[in-house]
């Protein structure tokens, strides 16, 4: 009871001080003044924090700036052959800060010209497949993995290949297998972005396999073909000088018509180039040859089943490739921005080949510098503008010490203790800081969250909930900064009258 009395007493004394006749004036002033600062200090550091906050919400607007990519197309030695896969897969399984890894291929594909069939020209487009699970999928839409036979381009491709920019994208897409056999797939979307790494479309693993590894792209001396059009002379020496002439540039003895079990003809072709071509390049001078008897007159039907049928002809070949390739590439995700570094760096450790997409570890790097830089400039505008404020507190203070010394000399002559003294004014300090910090939180929050903040970082809408940032430590940080400066100043002033015997002090 005597306690709860005597806090009473303290709250009584401490609040009759701040607001009695004479002191008002000097109370607004100090509570402005901390308002003042505290305003100040919550616009600095709101607009410090919300900088690095937009900075990293424009990375992570691409969904592929929290991937690594391990693993490197242009060097075989880096791809990921079974042993290196499953070394790489426990190492990632014991990492913190990996949520996924997805092993895809870099991969080049001739696709054709758009809207010129005639010509049959093809342009070898960079791209890559992706895994089924890859979160970019969710990006992609789930047609790609749903349906066979679809890809995802950019605009650049189009460009690559001749689709003029005002018509609208074009439905499908024809392609040139590794062993020439042509195709066609369904576009299941165009990027407005660009992809990493020069890659301008996208299919997934499925298609790739099914329409690049049904035949390997073997080296051959001798090939077959697929049935001959119809049309086509029987004899050799019938067929138009122009289209024998292209033969022999194409270093091919005069081919050997031989007919199959159902008796439809096909040629066997044989070529004296050394050691031999690819059956892909067999192809490729093949369709020069059906080309120029278009020219001459002849009919195109029959003409694709004759490409297709391209294979080596006897046990004159040599498998290019006895297995299939092996993955050149593995996109490994991690949980946040913070941890692409640490992976990273624990990836080259190990011995793999590690990228970052779009260089996000090195841009982060000049958040941080940037933010060193701005952190200084705001802090030494918070000195100088906080050094004038406490300057102006100092001199109101001073104001009040003369009778601040004679009150708390005549009450310590009425037996008040030093404590009470020292409690009286810690009071009087917390109910000033309250007042300040308050207005300076109500007006500065608001402003920089809906106004400064938005003004000077927010270029689209959806980054505005970012450019204005106080992190709950911060905010603890400031209001015991702010409280101690209160109480610093407050006790300074009157701790002559709280040492002095009340002889010296008491007013008369």
């Amino acid at each position: 009871m005597a306690l709860g009395r005597g806090w009473r007493v303290v709250w009584w004394l401490a609040v009759r001080n701040l607001v009695r006749r004479g002191r008002v004036s000097s109370t607004v002033v100090i509570s402005v003044a901390l308002g003042l600062l505290t305003f100040l200090t919550v616009l600095g550091l709101g607009v410090l924090f919300g900088y690095q906050a937009v900075e990293r919400a424009k990375l992570l607007e691409d969904p592929l700036s929290c991937c690594l990519w391990v693993g490197h197309p242009a060097i075989r030695e880096r791809w990921l052959d079974e042993e290196r896969m499953e070394a790489l897969k426990q190492l990632l399984g014991r990492m913190e800060g990996v949520r996924g890894w997805y092993p895809c291929r870099e991969i080049h594909v001739d696709w054709f010209m758009v809207d010129r069939p005639e010509a049959k020209e093809s342009v070898t487009i960079r791209g890559r497949t992706i895994h089924p699970d890859d979160p970019f999928c969710q990006v992609l839409g789930p047609e790609l993995i749903q349906k066979p036979g679809r890809v995802v381009v950019t605009a650049e491709f189009f460009r690559l290949v001749g689709h003029p920019e005002d018509q609208e994208p074009p439905p499908q897409l024809s392609y040139r297998s590794d062993v020439g056999q042509h195709g066609t797939c369904q576009v299941a979307g165009v990027l407005r972005r660009d992809l990493p790494w020069q890659h301008h479309f996208i299919v997934s693993e499925g298609w790739y396999q099914r329409e690049f590894s049904r035949q390997a792209d073997v080296r051959t001396s001798c090939v077959r073909t697929g049935h001959l059009p119809a049309d086509w002379p029987e004899r050799w020496t019938d067929f138009p000088a122009e289209v024998r002439s292209l033969f022999g540039s194409y270093h091919f003895f005069p081919p050997s018509r031989t007919l199959d079990v159902d008796g439809k003809p096909y040629w066997v072709i044989m070529t004296d180039s050394q050691p031999g071509l690819f059956i892909s390049e067999f192809r490729v001078r093949l369709e020069m040859v059906c080309q120029k008897m278009r020219l001459l007159g002849f009919q195109t039907q029959g003409e694709e089943a004759f490409l297709d049928g391209i294979a080596p002809y006897g046990a004159a070949s040599s498998p290019r490739q006895a297995t299939s390739r092996p993955y050149n590439l593995v996109a490994v995700y991690v949980n946040s921005l913070s941890d692409l570094k640490p992976v990273k760096q624990t990836l080259e450790a190990h011995g793999f080949a590690v990228r970052d997409t779009a260089y996000v570890i090195e841009r982060l790097d000049q958040i941080a510098q940037r933010t060193t830089v701005l952190g200084r400039i705001i802090l030494g505008v918070l000195l100088a503008m906080g050094g004038g404020l406490l300057t102006l507190l100092a001199g109101v203070h001073m104001m009040r010490a003369e009778t601040r010394i004679q009150e708390i000399g005549t009450l310590k002559a009425l037996g008040m203790s030093k404590g009470f003294a020292v409690a009286v004014l810690a009071v009087e300090a917390i109910i000033v800081w309250v007042v300040g910090t308050a207005l300076g939180l109500i007006i500065g929050v608001p402003a920089g969250k809906f106004f400064v903040g938005p003004a000077l970082l927010a270029a689209s809408e959806n980054l505005r909930q970012h450019a204005f940032i106080l992190p709950p430590g911060v905010l603890i940080g400031l209001f015991m900064l702010t409280l101690f400066t209160s109480l610093l100043a407050i006790l300074a002033s009157a701790w002559r009258a709280i040492t002095s015997p009340p002889v010296l002090t008491a007013q008369p």
